[in-house]
């Protein structure tokens, strides 16, 4: 049965606490994905290649949230701006997707793109590469 997405919640560890992103808009991933591995030789039959199964990859997760980054309300943006400003390791992250499941992640911030449209509300696209397997559970 399909579930809405409103209550997705984005957060970032942020000393031993994680704190939410506000203001999220969209939110999407993991994008998993799987190498493959040519294995393909001059007896292959009928010319067809072969492959065996390589890496796997959980992607990426991509967000957007209305933005202020000098906002002392709570938003936490200036969180993401500073991981990827700051760390080199992945940081421990929770995407939320409504009131359905949570991913677990260790993440490093790639993308931190803030936009002001002349008519519009200040929004930022985030993207953030996945370090190792994500843990996923029920929202409790």
């Amino acid at each position: 049965m399909a579930k809405k997405g409103f209550g997705s919640i984005l957060s970032i560890l942020s000393g031993s606490a994680f704190v939410e992103i506000g203001e999220l808009l969209t939110i999407g991933g993991p994008s998993y994905s799987k190498e493959t591995i040519d294995t393909t030789h001059m007896q292959s039959a009928d010319e067809f290649k072969e492959y065996l199964a390589g890496l796997r990859d959980a992607g990426e997760i991509s967000a957007s949230v209305s933005v202020d980054l000098l906002a002392a309300d709570g938003k936490n943006h200036i969180k993401l701006l500073e991981s990827l400003e700051t760390d080199d390791a992945p940081v421990q992250m929770k995407c939320q997707f409504g009131t359905v499941a949570i991913f677990s992640i260790n993440g490093i911030v790639t993308a931190f793109e803030p936009e002001a449209p002349l008519d519009g509300k200040q929004e930022a696209s985030i993207t953030i590469k996945i370090s190792g397997k994500p843990t996923l559970a029920d929202v409790a």
